[in-house]
């Protein structure tokens, strides 16, 4: 509702309670990331850890973009952004980050390896 500095310390409390839910540390690092009550560093810690759980969800990749950005870790960004399209079914757009991300990543790392899978993904026709 707009509120998310007041809704930090609340979120805090939910993953306390519930400490494995993908979830609530999605919705955690959020409320930080839009309000300024944690850090980026914070909240990407969060989303990793959020990730591991729910692995197909865009929204925590978008977060993890921002996270990245504010941290001017600009090709871990584009990779999260690349992954939270894929997520999303934009393919074409998942493409161009994934690139993106792939020249500002070392060869041969996992982040590399996540980017260069989306170049190669391709999409099967279902036959009927």
């Amino acid at each position: 509702s707009g509120n998310a500095r007041e809704a930090v310390g609340p979120l805090r409390k939910a993953v306390s309670l519930v400490p494995k839910s993908g979830f609530m540390r999605i919705e955690l690092a959020q409320a930080i990331l839009e309000s300024g009550g944690g850090t980026p560093d914070e909240a990407l810690q969060l989303l990793r850890a959020a990730l591991l759980d729910e692995d197909q969800s865009y929204l925590g990749y978008r977060l993890q973009s921002q996270a990245y950005g504010k941290l001017k870790r600009y090709p871990e960004a584009d990779l999260s952004a690349a992954l939270a399209s894929f997520h999303q079914g934009d393919v074409k757009n998942a493409k161009m980050l994934a690139e993106r991300a792939k020249n500002g990543l070392q060869q041969g790392t996992p982040g590399w390896v996540k980017a260069d899978d989306i170049l190669n993904f391709k999409m099967e026709k279902v036959r009927g």
